[in-house]
């Protein structure tokens, strides 16, 4: 499995940036939620069109539902190198704490 980053830094959110993802581009906008310590992403196609909003919880597919506009096969994943080299992983949550660590993978 091929594994691409999204690059991102808890110091530049709010931020709209444009990827392209199995040969498509989008629009990629990560927020971060002070008040839950937690980060959300907004995906919008080449028209600037949303096509999903979600949350970014560690370790699993942030696109949780078919979205129409991208492959049913893409996964983007937020995670830690590290915690899933590891036999039991440690991490629990993505949080303001360790945001800067994590690696949102697109395969």
């Amino acid at each position: 499995m091929d594994l691409e980053y999204l690059p991102f830094s808890h110091a530049e959110l709010p931020v709209q940036k444009t990827f392209e993802i199995n040969g498509a581009n989008y629009g990629v906008t990560l927020y971060y939620n002070d008040r839950f310590d937690i980060y959300t992403v907004t995906i919008c196609d080449s028209d600037d069109v949303c096509i999903f909003s979600g949350k970014l919880t560690y370790c699993r597919n942030t696109l949780d539902a078919v979205v129409s506009g991208i492959d049913s096969d893409t996964k983007i994943i937020p995670l830690i190198i590290e915690d899933v080299m590891r036999e039991i992983l440690q991490v629990e949550r993505i949080d303001s704490e360790n945001f800067d660590s994590v690696r949102i993978c697109v395969s």
